[in-house]
């Protein structure tokens, strides 16, 4: 998700809920601060760097990658974007390194997610704000997950847009992706920028849905892809859906911290 999401229908979920517009103003802006606090950020604001909770291009490019590394990363990207649905998924297959992969993807409607919210009550507009930012992620970023990984993030050329059609099966156009670091996403051609291609299965070029670009963020997209962690059977992502239904939940997430 996007500003239009993590700040704007943030603003005006906290209105619905019951909020000043003073306190919406607080809320929309710590979740939207989620995507801009960086060590970069907070070292230009005087703040201490544990705090972060985003990682820029060009600090993820001089990440480790080694388990201390990958811990720090995960750390970021599973806690504040990529919220794991379930930690105790079942899994029956793969060694455990890919079950414990497997058990980050992230979803709506997990145990961690009544957590988070949960931890936010009584705790000021700041918390719930931050709390919001990984309620509404759960519903963009869901079958990607939040640390290094070829076999969970993965995607490759079946990627298509889907559009609606009355009465009939959605027309498919295929996505192409550019790995053109300097390209600009440009939606109206279209015009999507994904990471290159790694086969290292802990590179970070294979971190969330960066493979996929910006893409999964976006509110209008319906799209199809087939991941390897599925099977190779198709994922249909229908964002609009899922977005109507990450406000309606982020409505009644704020009203219960609301009292």
């Amino acid at each position: 998700m996007q500003e239009d999401f993590h700040y704007y229908a943030t603003y005006c979920a906290a209105l619905l809920a019951g909020y000043e517009h003073s306190d919406c103003l607080e809320i929309c802006y710590a979740a939207q601060l989620v995507d801009h606090c960086s060590v970069t950020w907070l070292k230009k604001s005087g703040g201490p760097s544990s705090a972060a909770t985003t990682q820029l291009q060009a600090e993820l490019l001089q990440a480790r990658t080694d388990p201390i590394g990958i811990c720090d990363i995960t750390r970021i990207w599973a806690a504040f974007h990529f919220l794991p649905r379930d930690l105790y998924a079942a899994v029956d297959k793969g060694w455990k390194s890919y079950r414990d992969k497997y058990r980050l993807i992230c979803g709506p409607n997990g145990e961690l997610l009544v957590d988070t919210v949960k931890l936010a009550k009584g705790q000021g507009t700041e918390a719930a704000g931050i709390a919001m930012h990984v309620l509404a992620d759960t519903w963009a970023h869901t079958y990607f997950a939040g640390t290094p990984s070829l076999v969970i993030n993965n995607t490759n050329w079946y990627f298509y847009e889907l559009f609606p059609v009355d009465g009939a099966e959605p027309e498919r156009k295929q996505i192409v992706f550019s790995h053109n670091p300097s390209a600009s996403e440009d939606v109206d051609k279209p015009v999507y920028v994904g990471s290159v291609y790694q086969s290292n299965e802990h590179s970070i070029m294979n971190l969330g849905h960066g493979r996929a670009g910006h893409l999964p963020d976006y509110s209008y997209i319906r799209y199809v892809y087939l991941p390897a962690w599925g099977g190779y059977k198709e994922i249909i992502k229908d964002n609009p859906h899922d977005y109507e239904h990450a406000f309606a939940q982020m409505v009644y997430a704020l009203s219960y911290l609301k009292g």
